[in-house]
């Protein structure tokens, strides 16, 4: 069996992270803090503080929807 590679992600010098734990995994994502919703995520919500299930000011109907496998090829 061969062994796996893990690497570490750094944005450690990033004013915020790149990468979101809510965000990251949703299908109206089009780069880092810019969706279908928002022109710029609200921190809230990128930073996991709100996980943007239900209607939030300004996001035009648009909530989180997990991506599939098939919507990223």
């Amino acid at each position: 069996m061969a062994e796996e590679e893990t690497f570490v992600l750094d944005d450690s010098e990033l004013k915020y992270s790149y990468f979101s734990k809510v965000c990251s995994f949703c299908k109206h994502l089009i780069r880092p803090r810019t969706c279908q919703a928002f022109e710029e995520i609200p921190l809230e919500i990128w930073l996991g503080e709100n996980k943007h299930q239900s209607s939030y000011p300004g996001d035009h109907g648009f909530q989180f929807e997990r991506v599939t496998a098939e919507e990223l090829e």
